[in-house]
This record gives C-alpha cells, sequence and structure tokens, in this order.
C-alpha cells in the first residue's frame, strides 16, 4: 500500500491535488453556464455543417445553454481543427467533424487524433457516392475505370480538400481498380458539388443526400456507393460491393471531440446529452435528410474507433502509394 510523503513538504502537494480533483468535479457540475461554441471545420451547406445543426438546438435545450456553430473551412479542415486544438479545456469550444481529422497524408504527423485531443461522441456514419454530371459518356462506374485506365489522370475528380474522408475515399477507389485519376481539391463540399456541375471535374464523392438531390434534377448521376448495402436515398444505385470491389468498404463518419485533456466529467456529461439527443425522432429524421444514420459511443469507446480508423487509413495511404503531403 503507498502513503502520501510524510513530512510538510507531502501535505501541500496532496491539499493541490485535492483541490484539482474538487474543482475538476464542481466544474463539471455547473457546466456549462455560458454559450457553447462548436467549430465546423467546412463551409455552410455541406454534410458535416448540416450534421452539426441538426443536433445543435435540442443539444442546447438539453445543455441549458445557446450551442452556437461557427464554420472554420480551409486547408482541408485544418483551420478549424487547429483552432479547436488550441482551445482552452473547458468545455466552451467543441468541434464537429468527419474523418478529415485523420492525418494520414502528412509526412510528420501535426497531431495524434485520439490522444491530441479528446474524441467525445461518434455522431453518425454514412456511405460514399460516386457521381458524375450525366453529359459525361461513361454511364457505370464500370465504363469510368475503363476510360480511366485508356487515359491515366484524364479523368479529374474533387474532393473537400486533401485528407478528407472524400479524397482518400477515390483514391481507395482508384487503388483498387487500378487507375489512375487526378485530384482537384476544394474548401468544402459544396464548392466541390458546384465544380463537378460546372463541368470543372469528371467525378466527386458525396453524401447520399447530394448525391439524390443532383440526380432528381438531372444534373448528375450516381455511378455507385461504397459498402454492402444500399442506402434507402439511393435504392437504385449499385454497390461497390455489387459491382465487384467490395474492398472500397469506406464510410464517412461524424463525431464530436473536444480540446486535449478535457475533463472525463464533461466529455461524458457531452457524450450522454449527445446520445440523448441523436436518439430523438426529429434528430434522426434531420439526419436521414441528409443520409447519415446516428452512431452514438462513450468516449472510450469512440477514442478505440478513433485510433482504429486512423491505424486503417494509415494502411490504405500506403497501399496506393498515395503521395505524402508536407
Amino acid at each position: 500500500m503507498t502513503h502520501p510523503p510524510s513530512g510538510s513538504s507531502g501535505l501541500p502537494a496532496l491539499l493541490a491535488f485535492l483541490c484539482i480533483m474538487a474543482c475538476a468535479t464542481a466544474s463539471a457540475q455547473t457546466y456549462p453556464t455560458r454559450p457553447v461554441r462548436i467549430i465546423v471545420p467546412s463551409t455552410a451547406g455541406g454534410t458535416t455543417d448540416a450534421i452539426a445543426r441538426a443536433i445543435s438546438q435540442e443539444l442546447s435545450g438539453r445543455l441549458g445553454q445557446p450551442v452556437l456553430i461557427e464554420n472554420r473551412a480551409g486547408a482541408g479542415a485544418q483551420i478549424g481543427i487547429d483552432a479547436t486544438g488550441k482551445a482552452n479545456a473547458d468545455g466552451y469550444t467543441l468541434l464537429v467533424v468527419s474523418n478529415s481529422i485523420l492525418p494520414v497524408l502528412k509526412k510528420v504527423p501535426p497531431y495524434d487524433p485520439a490522444r491530441d485531443f479528446t474524441p467525445i461522441a461518434l455522431i453518425a456514419r454514412s456511405p460514399i457516392v460516386y457521381v458524375v454530371p450525366t453529359a459525361l459518356p461513361a454511364a457505370s462506374l464500370t465504363a469510368l475505370i475503363t476510360q480511366a485506365k485508356a487515359r491515366p489522370n484524364a479523368i479529374r475528380y474533387g474532393s473537400a480538400g486533401v485528407g478528407s474522408a472524400l479524397h482518400l475515399a477515390v483514391e481507395m477507389l482508384a487503388s483498387a481498380a487500378g487507375v489512375e485519376m487526378l485530384h482537384v481539391p476544394y474548401k468544402g463540399g459544396s464548392p466541390m458539388m458546384l465544380a463537378v456541375v460546372a463541368g470543372e471535374v469528371e467525378m466527386v464523392p458525396t453524401s447520399p443526400d447530394f448525391a439524390r438531390r443532383y440526380m432528381d434534377s438531372k444534373q448528375l448521376r450516381s455511378l455507385a456507393q461504397t459498402g454492402s448495402k444500399r442506402h434507402a436515398l439511393l435504392p437504385e444505385v449499385p454497390t461497390t460491393a455489387e459491382l465487384g470491389l467490395p474492398e472500397v468498404d469506406v464510410l464517412s463518419w461524424f463525431g464530436l471531440f473536444g480540446p486535449p485533456q478535457l475533463p472525463s466529467e464533461i466529455a461524458h456529461k457531452l457524450s450522454v446529452d449527445v446520445a440523448a439527443v441523436v436518439d430523438l425522432p426529429a434528430v434522426r429524421q434531420r439526419l436521414a435528410v441528409v443520409g447519415a444514420e446516428s452512431a452514438p459511443t462513450t468516449p472510450e469507446s469512440f477514442t478505440r474507433y478513433v485510433a482504429d480508423e486512423n491505424s486503417r487509413w494509415t494502411r490504405v495511404v500506403q497501399a496506393a502509394r498515395i503521395p505524402l503531403q508536407d
């Protein structure tokens, strides 16, 4: 059994420790006492933004304080991510982000997402859909792959930024199909979609709701969706597994993070509140509209999930020989 140090030198340290623990507990019990800011590291109107707004109003009601959304796009989501990492660990600055928090394309990763942030809760997951302009001759994924094999790098594809889930989803497809395509990154999902409609690129990966919207307007055609099960919004679109590419099994996921060393009491409170919010029928419906399904977790299980995803995507980047960024 370990005892505190004897003598007067051990008493101040013990008192300081007890004071810190008492303050942390009191802080969690009273949190929050002012508005909470959620940073979204992408432009307004995209899927990540829509998911953050889907939970913000109900989360505000549970917290008893306004929950404000702040869009900070740029640098492949790194501007908003970095701002969160530098914020005070008091629960008043949070982050809703997609897989783009994984720094798997950096030669020297600037952070470990599971260690240098506080994973709080997985909010939702969604398949990725590969779409092309209706004017493009390729009417199927097989036809597009054939065209890409005949003319390496002639097919340009857009993404929501370097290292984003959408970027890596196309690189995974290209690797599995044995083709080379030219990457054109944009500052978010909305400008990416405008680019493919305008013909700046031949293909983009997107969410089921955006795919459905542009299919209905006859502007885009969906070639395939990732995974093994067709999404309810896209029952007519084949899966990559159906098309002979079962290894292209990638989902966009969206989670709530805090700065590093966020008190565990606050992280657990937020995770419980998020789980309650995403279980509300109205919120489930709002998530379904953007093609996402709720998937709440505890901070501990979400931390393990993020670490596993980081390892998985690092292997994908290595296998596909995707050039690393400085």
